[in-house]
C-alpha cells in the first residue's frame, strides 16, 4: 500500500467499503487492503491484456494490406505476359500465297499467255509447223486454219528470206483480212485449254517461312522456379514485456541480438540466434518459491519486484507463406533456453520488520534449457541485393519454474531486425 495521509487514507477506505460492501471500521482495514490490491492487479491486467490484443490485431492488418498488394501485381504481370505472347503469335502468322485457279475453256490464248508467261508454249516460226496438230478441232483438222493465220509471219513461196525483209504491202493485206475472217468463224472450243495448265499449280512454291517464336520456347506458366538452399542472417532489437501469473506485465525493457537460420528450398527455414534482454516483473509471494528458510523469522514480503539479465538462445522453425525471398507473412515457433546472467529482487513489506530481507542478488546460477516455448507472426519485406526488413510480434511461455523464486515468467514483445540472404539467384 503507498503511504497516505490520514485524511487520504481513511477516504480511500470509504470508498472501498462502498464498492465491496464492506464494514467500515479499523479493524478491517488489512482485509480491505488486500482487496484494493486485488482491483488494481484485476485492472492492470485487463489493460495489458487489450493492449497485446490490440497489437497482434494491428500487425495482422498490416501483413493482410501488405500481402494484397503482390498478387494484383503478379495478376497484371500475367495478364500483360499473355498479351504479349498473343501478339509475338499474330504478328508471326505470314498469309499462304494466293494461287491461282487453271483457267476454264472459254478463257482465249492470249488470256492464258498473260497470266502464265513463263509457262504457256510461245508459238515461233521455228515451231509452228507442229503447233496445229496439238491442237483438237470439231472439224477434223485445224492445220489448214491455223496456216492461214500465220501467213503474215511466213513468207510466200516457201523460201525462207533473210530477216527484216519487208513484206509486200498487197500480201500482207490480204493474209490479214483472211486471218480474221477465220479466227472469228472459228469456235472458242477450236483454241481450248491448253493441256500443260495443271502444271502451272506443281510449279508454284507454297512453302511457308518458319515462325520466329515456337511454342515450346514459351515459358509455361505452371512451371515453379526450384529455389536452391542456402543460409541468411538478421540483427535486430525490439521491446519485451514481463509478467507472472496474473499480476499484469511491467514496463517496457529492450530487446536486442541476432539470428541465423537454414532456408530449406523456399518456404521452410531452421535457425536459432542469440538475444540479451532485461524481463521485469512484479508478483506477490503466492508466485514466488524460495528456497527453504530463505525469509527471515517466515516474515514473508507484500510485494516482490524482479529485474532479470537473461540471454536467449531459440530453436524455431519458421515457414514463409510467400517464399523466404519474396514479401508476405510468415509463422514460426519453437523452443528457447533461458540463461540467467544476473536477477536482481527487491521485497516490500507490510510493515517495518528488523533484521528482514530488503533485497537480493543471483548471477550466473540459473540456466534453463528449453525451459520457454516460443510463437511469433511477422511480415517480411523484401529489398534489393538479397536483403529483407522483418517485422514481427511473439509470445513466450513458461515451460518450468523460471529463476531464483521458480516463476512462471511469460513474455511478450515486437521486434524489428534486418536480415540478409547468402543463397545464389
Amino acid at each position: 500500500m503507498p503511504n497516505l495521509e490520514d485524511h487520504n487514507m481513511d477516504k480511500m477506505f470509504q470508498v472501498g467499503a462502498e464498492r465491496h460492501d464492506f464494514s467500515y471500521n479499523p479493524e478491517a482495514w488489512e482485509q480491505m487492503t488486500i482487496l484494493l490490491d486485488e482491483d488494481k492487479k484485476r485492472r492492470r491486467r485487463a489493460l495489458w491484456w487489450w493492449l497485446g490484443l490490440g497489437m497482434l490485431l494491428l500487425l495482422g492488418g498490416l501483413s493482410y494490406l501488405m500481402l494484397q498488394q503482390p498478387v494484383a501485381g503478379a495478376k497484371q504481370a500475367a495478364d500483360a505476359t499473355v498479351t504479349e505472347h498473343s501478339d509475338e503469335r499474330a504478328g508471326s502468322e505470314i498469309p499462304a500465297p494466293k494461287v491461282t485457279e487453271p483457267a476454264g475453256p472459254s478463257v482465249e490464248r492470249d488470256e492464258i499467255q498473260m497470266e502464265t508467261p513463263q509457262l504457256s508454249p510461245v508459238v515461233s516460226q521455228e515451231n509452228s509447223s507442229s503447233t496445229p496438230n496439238s491442237l483438237p478441232t470439231p472439224t477434223g483438222s485445224l492445220s489448214q486454219k491455223t496456216d492461214r493465220n500465220l501467213i503474215a509471219e511466213t513468207p510466200l513461196g516457201g523460201a525462207e528470206e533473210p530477216a527484216g525483209a519487208p513484206v509486200p504491202p498487197t500480201e500482207a493485206l490480204r493474209a490479214e483480212s483472211i486471218a480474221q475472217e477465220e479466227i472469228s468463224q472459228a469456235p472458242l472450243a477450236a483454241i481450248g485449254p491448253l493441256s500443260p495448265m495443271p502444271t502451272v499449280t506443281l510449279m508454284v512454291e507454297t512453302t511457308i517461312p518458319e515462325r520466329s517464336v515456337h511454342p515450346q520456347t514459351l515459358p509455361d506458366p505452371d512451371a515453379k522456379e526450384k529455389v536452391a538452399s542456402g543460409f541468411a542472417a538478421g540483427i535486430g532489437g525490439g521491446l519485451v514485456f514481463g509478467a507472472v501469473a496474473d499480476d499484469g506485465f511491467a514496463m517496457a525493457q529492450p530487446r536486442y541480438g541476432g539470428k541465423v537460420e537454414y532456408r530449406l528450398h523456399d518456404k521452410w527455414a531452421f535457425g536459432t540466434g542469440a538475444y540479451l534482454n532485461d524481463v521485469c516483473y512484479q508478483t506477490t509471494t503466492e508466485n514466488y518459491t524460495a528456497k527453504a528458510g530463505f525469509w527471515t523469522d517466515g516474515i514473508l514480503p507484500s510485494t516482490i519486484t524482479g529485474q532479470c539479465r537473461v540471454l536467449e538462445v531459440p530453436l524455431l522453425a519458421t515457414y514463409y507463406f510467400r517464399g523466404s525471398r519474396a514479401s508476405g507473412p510468415y509463422v514460426s515457433g519453437g523452443l528457447t533456453t533461458y540463461f540467467m546472467l544476473r536477477e536482481d529482487y527487491d521485497f516490500t513489506y507490510d510493515f517495518e520488520y528488523p533484521n528482514v530481507i530488503k533485497s537480493w542478488r543471483e548471477e550466473n546460477e540459473y540456466q534453463h534449457f528449453l525451459g520457454m516455448g516460443q510463437f511469433s507472426i511477422g511480415y517480411q519485406q523484401a529489398m534489393k541485393r538479397k536483403s529483407a526488413f522483418q517485422l514481427e510480434s511473439f509470445v513466450q511461455l513458461p515451460l518450468t519454474g523460471i529463476g531464483h523464486g521458480e516463476v512462471r515468467l511469460m513474455t511478450i514483445g515486437a521486434s524489428l531486425s534486418y536480415t540478409f540472404d547468402f543463397r545464389k539467384r
